[in-house]
């Protein structure tokens, strides 16, 4: 008997007789063999004999059988529940088939896209009318693509270009405000080696100075 079943007999007896069956109602309320966490147990749920660390598990009933800690509704525990849980994973009993998948050749729907085995960047996830094959760069968000507008200096690539998100006006340099060394990102005829015309007014070569 541990220290700690001692001294808690001790304080329910009052020194009074304690009798086995009041020893396994304090320690293993539901008599499966497996103590409360509170007496150093790791019996996960003491008020049902059906959960306890040897008991098979029992999926999408709510219930965490085995005291795992893994969620009853993600048998294959591929992160994606099930649609017992809610969830979107079209096959539970296979942790490489689930929405977001990598769609391998295997006979499998691994993207659960209702399509076996499509070749890669062949499908329009975001539904932006451009799969990765016609030169979507991001196809798990529709306001990016090749037809969509740029939106400078937030670091993604709108129009999936493949330009510097930081050089607007393509003249090779990035903004200075931005961490670059252009002076001017709206003049492609403005940056650091550009040739300076003496007293024009503009300071093309970005050296803080009009000559």
């Amino acid at each position: 008997m541990s220290i700690v079943h001692f001294a808690a007999l001790l304080l329910l007896s009052g020194c009074a007789f304690v009798s086995d069956a009041t020893v396994q109602d304090i320690y293993d309320a539901d008599g499966d063999g497996f103590e409360h966490p509170r007496w150093g147990g790791d019996d996960c749920n003491d008020s049902d004999d059906r959960a306890h660390p040897d008991a098979p598990e029992r999926w999408y009933d709510g219930v965490d059988d085995n005291c795992d800690n893994q969620n009853d509704f993600d048998q294959d525990g591929d992160g994606v529940l099930a649609a017992q849980g809610n969830g979107q994973d079209c096959n539970d009993l296979d942790s490489t088939v689930y929405p977001g998948a990598e769609e391998l050749q295997d006979g499998k729907d691994n993207d659960c896209d209702d399509l076996v085995d499509e070749a890669p960047g062949t499908v329009d996830v975001d539904l932006d009318g451009f799969t990765e094959a016609n030169g979507d760069c991001d196809d798990t968000d529709n306001a990016i693509n090749p037809d969509a507008e740029e939106r400078w200096y937030d670091g993604v690539d709108q129009d999936c270009d493949g330009r510097s998100d930081f050089d607007r006006d393509l003249d090779g340099y990035d903004a200075d405000s931005h961490g670059g060394t252009d002076c001017d990102d709206t003049d492609a005829s403005i940056h650091p080696n550009a040739p300076d015309s003496p007293l024009d007014g503009t300071d093309s070569d970005c050296n803080g100075l009009d000559f």
